[in-house]
């Protein structure tokens, strides 16, 4: 599938979610609180007012949107990687809109129905999916400014970026599963903040260590062959 096919699906995508949103929007009374937070916990601690909660979270996917769809018109990189960019970033661009859609949408829907809020753990699930599409999506993004895992030695070279980013997939992978586990099972308090913390901590730390040792390791390379 091409960006124009992707991002035309983006576009159906946000429309559905305004016309979703307003028809659930009908019913809510004036005075409903929509959760637009929730902690680590799996809580909602945070709620904004009807209209806010119609219209406010589709302009950020609005916006997400025309970001992920024109920064390529500024980015040096993108023009010289253009066929893998062009498959990357505009699957990437769905899928974004696509899930964030959907948590709006439910964020909605508990509104309507409080009593759901008992049954919370359906955003881990979609937050376990989310991570796990971005999983798979990491290691086909080409070394760029915008998307992926940017250090300052995945940046020396594409070899450095290309593996760093797989590595980086399968951390996404499993953080996501960890999410949909925790969702399917209920999983809640100590035991569930420390799975979350444990598999944060791997996701943003293991590729930038192996970053760097990438980089002292092809740096070497390249010195030994001068």
């Amino acid at each position: 599938m091409n960006a124009k096919k992707y991002y035309m699906i983006s576009i159906i995508i946000l429309i559905l979610q305004l016309f979703a949103a307003l028809w659930i929007g009908h019913f809510l009374k004036q005075d409903a609180k929509i959760p637009v937070h929730w902690n680590i916990h799996n809580q909602i601690d945070g709620y904004t007012n009807k209209t806010q909660g119609i219209f406010l979270f589709w302009g950020i996917n609005v916006a997400l949107f025309l970001l992920m769809a024109f920064f390529r018109k500024f980015s040096p990189v993108y023009q010289r990687d253009r066929e893998n960019s062009n498959n990357a970033i505009p699957l990437l661009t769905m899928g974004l809109i696509f899930f964030f859609a959907l948590i709006h949408l439910y964020s909605l829907m508990l509104a309507k129905n409080p009593n759901w809020a008992s049954n919370v753990q359906v955003l881990f699930l979609l937050m376990g999916f989310l991570f796990m599409f971005i999983g798979n999506v990491m290691p086909k993004l080409s070394r760029n400014y915008f998307a992926g895992v940017k250090t300052p030695w995945t940046y020396y070279s594409d070899e450095i970026w290309r593996k760093t980013s797989r590595v980086s997939g399968y951390c996404f992978f499993l953080l996501g599963f960890v999410f949909i586990v925790g969702g399917a099972f209920n999983i809640t308090g100590t035991l569930m903040t420390t799975m979350l913390v444990t598999m944060l901590v791997i996701t943003v730390f293991v590729p930038t260590v192996y970053s760097f040792l990438l980089y002292l390791k092809v740096k070497k390379g390249n010195e030994s062959n001068q």
